[in-house]
């Protein structure tokens, strides 16, 4: 045989080996990664021993985590984040959620409730918050009093989901743009077909027609005007207040 045909045997013989070591390694390397896998499924360092809550103003642990099947026996390593989530989304309370794996034994779920700005007394009592959406009623002391709004017809939604009343809507809008100390005065909104939104505070009796459109500028000089009343000690005994008319009040 010729030294070039020797050269090839040898090179192929080689190559050969390097194949037949590349395999061997790529399977130990899968037999240890499966080993591993098989022991991280199994171990118990990895079963859920704490839930982190972060973001919860007035909705309880239990409340945030009733439509989950988190429990104290599952491994975090089994936990599809997507699905707890959805599953935390279907609260009407809750308004977006974010639900991370802390190892070894942790899961962290950060939320952001939707908040009661009023009830609304339509065919069955239910709340509502700042952007419209339809909500259950809060748990008793849950959150604080809230004024309630009344005159709505045709109440439409189903808890989480945004009301297409546009009655209802301008009556959220009232009291988002309301000053946090008036707000804090209104006990309800009402809407009358004739005479637009009226207002109605805790402590006295008397209306106050709000009419329609322009809420934040009425709002801010009504503000002013009860401010002004107070300290004149005539709110105990006004008729109404009437702010319908564009650059006056009339005051009786």
């Amino acid at each position: 045989m010729g030294e070039p045909y020797k050269r090839k045997i040898s090179c192929l013989v080689s190559d050969f080996f390097r194949v037949v070591i590349a395999c061997m390694t790529i399977m130990v390397v899968m037999f240890f990664l499966r080993g591993l896998q098989e022991w991280l499924l199994n171990s118990k360092n990895y079963q859920l021993r704490k839930v982190v809550i972060k973001g919860s103003r007035f909705l309880s642990a239990k409340e945030i985590l009733s439509n989950t099947d988190l429990c104290s026996q599952i491994d975090i390593l089994h936990v599809n984040l997507t699905e707890v989530e959805r599953q935390i989304r279907r609260n009407p309370f809750i308004a977006s959620v974010y639900v991370t794996k802390r190892f070894p034994a942790a899961i962290e779920i950060e939320i952001r409730e939707r908040l009661p700005v009023a009830y609304v007394n339509g065919t069955e009592l239910m709340s509502v918050d700042s952007k419209g959406v339809i909500l259950p009623l809060p748990k008793s002391g849950s959150v604080s009093d809230l004024p309630v709004i009344t005159g709505i017809k045709k109440l439409t939604g189903k808890p989480g989901q945004q009301t297409v009343n546009d009655t209802l809507l301008q009556a959220v809008e009232i009291l988002t743009k309301c000053p946090k100390s008036l707000y804090r005065q209104i006990s309800e909104v009402h809407f009358d077909q004739r005479y637009g939104f009226l207002l109605y505070l805790t402590d006295y009796y008397f209306p106050i027609y709000l009419g329609q459109g322009a809420y934040s500028r009425k709002l801010q000089y009504l503000q002013v005007l009860l401010l002004r009343l107070w300290k004149e000690k005539r709110l105990a005994s006004l008729y109404y207040v009437d702010l319908r008319f564009e650059n006056q009040a009339v005051v009786r």
